[in-house]
């Protein structure tokens, strides 16, 4: 195609956006200037090497030193070969470029010639001014791990930015912005947050769920990134008042979502034990209580603590404390809940207990388990609980189990030794 031929082919395609134009033969590695309205001085004539005039932008700074790298590798002509050889994926790449002096943001856009063979590798590289909106989304993005500008009425997405999964996995997906969405999603989400992560990524319904708003969120952990937010940003609308443009970012939160979790656990832990501190415990019982969940009940003090204390220290004594919560953690099942109450009282519900026999059972192994526990500096001593139970057979209240269980507590503190004793049943 001649270079008037590729003129015409071009202003049809976007007629006055262009700064410049080149027509390149990647088999040759040549450049012809078809089209300049740029008055920056580059070595770009006729017939000289685009290769050299790639590197010469990067070498005198006419590109940003921080989008040099990929402003080279995606521009040179192996990396050119690579992107005609991906069926339906679109070449854009958006670069800051020195102009009088000045940092400006550029778009850079590839196309076929009509004609394009192995034969006749004859490619177009337009560059434009950057709409200022999208520079500004440019700007933003480096808080993000990907940026996309979407086009609702059209079907169509420029890459703001992206990355090498997104890159590798686009090009397999459909030809909608649909199918792209959910192929990225069922390749990049992990599989316990894809179902969610499908409905929110679904383009057909997002008119209706952004009417009123500004912005979506939803939060998922990804394979590779970890803990990430997606958002969709809305950006113009028709003459109509339908959605137009929205922006599709991806913003990884993986530290921030640790942050949160460890603060959480640790407003929800004993500190000193590692088990549920009261306030977590007795607000999950409440919950499990309310939803009719059966159980057994049962708190417990250890026997002459205040003795340990002052016969070897409160050291020690934190040592015993401890002991005992792993114990626990060793009897009870997952579903459990082990708490600490404070001091050296403790409680735990075990769930779906509903028999005594059951219950002696799971009383009897934890007795067995503190009555191991030795701690170096006390030599042979062994320690002995009260526990006082209650069997929840039906809707019940924290508040009412527990004061069931504190009277059982204080009943079989007067028995010397490890001992239980039973809310309203008899004795064994």
């Amino acid at each position: 195609m001649s270079s008037d031929q590729g003129t015409l082919f071009l202003k049809q395609y976007m007629t006055g956006k262009f700064l410049r134009v080149y027509e390149v033969d990647l088999k040759k590695d040549t450049l012809v200037v078809v089209h300049s309205i740029d008055d920056e001085n580059l070595p770009d004539q006729d017939g000289s090497a685009f290769s050299a005039l790639i590197q010469e932008c990067v070498a005198a700074g006419i590109v940003h030193p921080d989008d040099a790298e990929e402003f080279a590798d995606r521009l040179s002509v192996a990396g050119l070969r690579q992107w005609l050889s991906t069926e339906n994926r679109p070449f854009d790449l958006q670069v800051r470029r020195k102009r009088n002096g000045v940092y400006e943001w550029v778009l850079i856009e590839a196309m076929r010639s009509e004609n394009y063979t192995e034969d006749n590798q004859v490619i177009y590289v337009v560059l434009q001014e950057q709409n200022e909106l999208l520079g500004a989304f440019k700007a933003l993005s480096y808080i993000y791990i990907s940026v996309h500008y979407l086009d609702l009425k059209n079907d169509t997405y420029m890459a703001v930015k992206t990355n090498q999964y997104i890159d590798a996995l686009i090009p397999r997906a459909g030809s909608n912005l649909n199918e792209k969405g959910r192929h990225a999603t069922m390749n990049l989400v992990e599989e316990n947050h894809r179902a969610e992560t499908l409905k929110f990524m679904e383009l057909e319904t997002l008119r209706g769920r952004m009417n009123g708003v500004d912005t979506l969120t939803h939060i998922f952990v990804g394979n590779i990134n970890g803990w990430c937010r997606a958002r969709f940003i809305a950006v113009d609308y028709d003459e109509q008042g339908m959605l137009h443009h929205v922006l599709f970012t991806v913003e990884g939160i993986d530290a921030e979502k640790r942050r949160e979790q460890r603060l959480m656990h640790m407003a929800q832990t004993d500190l000193m034990t590692g088990i549920m501190n009261r306030g977590t415990g007795q607000r999950v019982i409440q919950e499990l209580l309310e939803e009719g969940v059966k159980g057994l009940f049962c708190m417990f003090d250890v026997d002459k603590f205040k003795a340990v204390n002052d016969t070897y220290g409160h050291d020690v004594g934190d040592e015993v404390l401890i002991a005992i919560a792993n114990s626990m953690e060793k009897v009870f099942r997952g579903g459990d809940v082990i708490m600490r109450l404070g001091g050296d009282e403790f409680a735990f519900f075990a769930r779906g207990v509903q028999s005594r026999k059951v219950a002696d059972n799971i009383i009897g192994r934890l007795l067995k388990a503190i009555e191991a526990i030795r701690i170096p500096v006390m030599g042979s001593y062994q320690i002995e609980i009260s526990l006082g139970a209650v069997m929840v057979g039906q809707q019940s209240s924290f508040e009412a189990v527990y004061r069931q269980a504190d009277e059982c507590l204080y009943e079989a503190k007067g028995t010397e030794g490890s001992n239980c004793v039973f809310y309203n049943q008899p004795a064994k």
